[in-house]
């Protein structure tokens, strides 16, 4: 009813079949775009790890560049298979055998090849046929293997922004959450990178790894050095009170707050060598356990900055003499960060600058492009997207 009684019209409030679809089709403006004319800010780089079965049907006709009709009275019953979810040890017997035989093909997406004759449109056209095939390999997995994944990253656009931060940075750096470094590790990102180049080191920060007792940290550095993988533990929490702290004293004494922590590592580093001192003077045994506890010593940002760039560095040497980075003088060594979402990898960079460079908050993959964020004349972040990728469960 209006406010003058009279009852508001009904006419056009039934939509017909299929409206609803072409409404918001047409409100998402034009489905696809030229590649060659779309700016990095107008790609839809909104995490997607869950859809509903019309928008995922949706997704997928537009990945394979086809279009859909509604049509009135066309009604089709699909039945599915149900995963069996039954505890009997036959059940769980033949799952673990399907996950066994099926961990080869649980990879991250790749980027098609491509070389500097390859068009925008051409490159684009490749990269959603690449996509589409691995998605459809995903969910055959699924239903033939009846296997249950859990929610991975369903956009290509944040995907594509993985890629190219892979390409373009010399390490790639895993930031994992020290409490379960091994959930957080991609093995498969790491072999990744040995596809673009073999020499494309890969490293694990563990961080949060003030929540680890200096025993556990141990145990995890043992574990890492037998399987030959670069690692340090890294607190972007404590580290960013102690520049709180460093700003605060800097303040109430008046003092350059540079020099102050330039004083700092002279202190740091001093009692090191009073450590390192005592321990060779007491023989064997205690030059041992100085070793072992500089070994899972929590690293600050100035410490953290300087280990990438020397595994950057060689990095760049191992790709051998005829790399065109060993005679760019001026660039900088690139740093690429990665990791699942909620593992503390923009405070781990907000921790390295000292103050906030990238958005932090309680919502998973604030990180919506990749930013490249220069730290120092020869240190350069690459901070990819949180991109979550799939798991067997």
């Amino acid at each position: 009813m209006t406010k003058h009684g009279k009852a508001r019209s009904r006419k056009g409030s039934e939509s017909k079949p299929g409206s609803q679809l072409v409404s918001r089709a047409a409100k998402g403006g034009p489905r696809h775009v030229s590649a060659q004319f779309r700016h990095t800010t107008e790609m839809h780089t909104q995490s997607v790890l869950e859809r509903n079965d019309l928008d995922e049907l949706m997704a997928m006709a537009d990945l394979a560049d086809k279009d859909w009709v509604a049509e009135r009275g066309q009604v089709i019953v699909i039945s599915s298979g149900v995963v069996d979810h039954l505890a009997d040890e036959a059940a769980i017997a033949e799952r673990k055998a399907a996950e066994e035989r099926n961990l080869s093909r649980l990879k991250l997406p790749r980027r098609p090849a491509w070389d500097s004759n390859t068009t925008p449109d051409m490159l684009d056209s490749q990269e959603r046929s690449a996509f589409l095939i691995w998605r459809r390999s995903m969910a055959t997995m699924e239903e033939e293997e009846k296997l249950v994944l859990t929610p991975f990253e369903k956009n290509l656009e944040v995907w594509r922004q993985l890629w190219r931060v892979l390409e373009r940075s010399d390490i790639v750096v895993q930031v994992v959450d020290a409490r379960d470094p091994l959930l957080y590790r991609s093995e498969d990102l790491e072999l990744f990178c040995r596809e673009i180049n073999e020499s494309k080191a890969s490293f694990i920060l563990l961080n949060k790894a003030d929540l680890l007792p200096e025993s556990v940290r141990r145990l995890w550095a043992d574990f890492f050095d037998k399987k030959g993988i670069a690692h340090g533990f890294f607190s972007a929490f404590l580290t960013t009170e102690e520049q709180k702290l460093l700003k605060h004293n800097a303040t109430e004494t008046d003092t350059d707050l540079e020099e102050m922590r330039a004083e700092r590592r002279e202190t740091k580093e001093a009692d090191r060598e009073r450590e390192l001192a005592a321990a060779e003077a007491e023989g064997p045994e205690a030059e041992e356990a100085y070793a072992q506890k500089q070994r899972v010593e929590l690293l600050d940002g100035d410490e953290l900055v300087e280990l990438f760039e020397h595994r950057a560095k060689l990095a760049i040497e191992a790709a051998g003499p005829d790399d065109p980075r060993r005679a760019d003088f001026t660039r900088r060594y690139n740093i690429g960060l990665v990791g699942f979402p909620n593992v503390g990898k923009s405070s781990t960079i907000n921790a390295i600058f000292g103050s906030k460079k990238t958005a932090v908050g309680p919502t998973p993959g604030k990180t919506r492009h990749f930013q490249t964020l220069n730290i120092s004349d020869s240190v350069c972040l690459v901070d990819c997207p949180d991109a979550q990728s799939h798991r067997v469960f």
